[in-house]
This record gives structure tokens, C-alpha cells and sequence, in this order.
């Protein structure tokens, strides 16, 4: 399996704990340390690398591709889906998830428990969003200030598509009751989707 935007690898975990075999690639050097750090599997490889350029990974050599909360930092998907589709073996899945852009734009508010947006759902200026990583795993923290790159749904689709793949499925997930009991948060993600899941194949 590769992980395109591992970030500090906990996802990476995660699948080896499951019985993958991980590659993790990432263009930041610091979570690729922290990565390296928390890890002790040698079923688990970490490569600083951007996605869009995969360098040294061989044609068709992995089952799966994921990406989870990554893709929407990048200034350019249709290089990333392309390298996705090239590395996978014919048959392969690939995964990914993105905030749904719907929902990750600039200028966003809260009024009166409603989230409101001053910028267009077509608005496509990149915008800074700060992320704190830490883990359980991991004992330090990372503020990392994220350059989001705001798209429609259909700038991730068709590239997707332009790319080779068969679309599978896509999937918009909601809190769960007993979430919405416990994180008042999630309030605002009952009305608006911030998640979309993506399933994806490279044809045999």
C-alpha cells in the first residue's frame, strides 16, 4: 500500500497494524522525521517526496493507493492522480480523502450555530490553514501552516477520470448520533459535509 501525504505516518500505522505492507511519501521533511521517529515496523518505509513526482517507484508495484487529507494542499492534483494510476497494479484501488469543497473555502464563519461562507463555492484563491500534529504515538507537536487550493467537486472528478480510473464510488459521511451527543462541534457537519471519500480502480 502507499500512503501519497503521510504526514506524520498515522495512517501508515494504522494499515500496517491491519497486516499492510506501507509506503509512506511526503514533500514535508519535518513530519517525515516524526514519522520515522514513531515507527519501528520494517513493513513500514517512509520517502520524502512530493506525490505529483514520484521518482524512483516503479510502474504497477502496489495494491492500493491512499490519500487521506492531503490532496487538497497540493497546487496540482492531475500530476498526483496520473502518478497514483502509474504505481498501481492493474486492478489496484485507490482511496482518497479530501475535505469536501463544498466546505473548504476562505472566509468561513460561525453565526448562530450555522457555518456561513463569504467566498464562492467557484472561488479557487489558496488560502493558509494552521495545523497542529500530534498523536498519541508521537510527543511533540508540529505547527504546520497548510496552503489549501480550493476546488469544485468536478476539478477533482475529471482529472480523476482523465487519469485512466473508473470512478467506484463516492461517499459524503455525517457524524453519527452518539457524535453529535458527545462533540457539540459536529453540529455543523450534520448540515454541511466536510468530508468526501472517494473510490476509485486502474482497469485490469
Amino acid at each position: 500500500m502507499l500512503d501519497l501525504g503521510c504526514g506524520e505516518g498515522v495512517d501508515c500505522r494504522r494499515f500496517n497494524e491491519k497486516g499492510a505492507k506501507v509506503t509512506g511519501v511526503d514533500i514535508s521533511p519535518t513530519l517525515i522525521k516524526a514519522a520515522r521517529e514513531a515507527s519501528n515496523s520494517k513493513n513500514i518505509n517512509y520517502v520524502e517526496s512530493s506525490f505529483t513526482a514520484l521518482g524512483d517507484i516503479v510502474d504497477n508495484s502496489f495494491d492500493q493507493v491512499v490519500s487521506v487529507m492531503a490532496l487538497m494542499d497540493s497546487p496540482e492534483v492531475n500530476s498526483a492522480f496520473k502518478e497514483a494510476y502509474r504505481v498501481l497494479k492493474p486492478g489496484g484501488s485507490f482511496y482518497f480523502v479530501i475535505k469536501h469543497p463544498f466546505t473548504n473555502r476562505a472566509n468561513k464563519a460561525v453565526v448562530k450555530g450555522a457555518l456561513t461562507h463569504q467566498t464562492s463555492y467557484f472561488e479557487s484563491t489558496p488560502f493558509n490553514h494552521t495545523l497542529e500534529f500530534q498523536s498519541e504515538d508521537v510527543k511533540n507537536k508540529y505547527n504546520i501552516v497548510s496552503r489549501q487550493y480550493p476546488r469544485t467537486l468536478s476539478q477533482y472528478i475529471n482529472p480523476l477520470l482523465k487519469a485512466g480510473f473508473n470512478l467506484k464510488a463516492i461517499e459524503e459521511p455525517s457524524p453519527s448520533s452518539e457524535a453529535l451527543n458527545k462533540f457539540a462541534c459536529f453540529n455543523l457537519w450534520a448540515k454541511e459535509p466536510f468530508y468526501l471519500m472517494v473510490h476509485a480502480k486502474k482497469p485490469e
